[in-house]
């Protein structure tokens, strides 16, 4: 019984080696690659600033009307 206690584990344990190994050293490798840095020209900000020329706050459940919720 404890031998084949011993045996199963052992294979448990390495079935689940076999599975997580490679997925280990994908992430591993993805983490020392070079960061790239993408340069946007402050021109192209202002672009994007200017097509949004009015400002409407969000609304958070608040009622549709300036008014009152019109709901008494």
């Amino acid at each position: 019984m404890i031998n084949s206690l011993k045996l199963a584990s052992a294979i448990l344990f390495f079935v689940g080696a076999h599975l997580l190994v490679p997925k280990i050293a994908d992430a591993a490798a993805k983490l020392n690659q070079p960061v790239v840095i993408i340069d946007v020209s402050p021109s192209k900000a202002q672009v994007a600033q200017d097509s949004n020329s009015e400002y409407e706050p969000p609304n958070y459940g608040g009622p549709d009307s300036e008014h009152a919720s019109g709901t008494r």
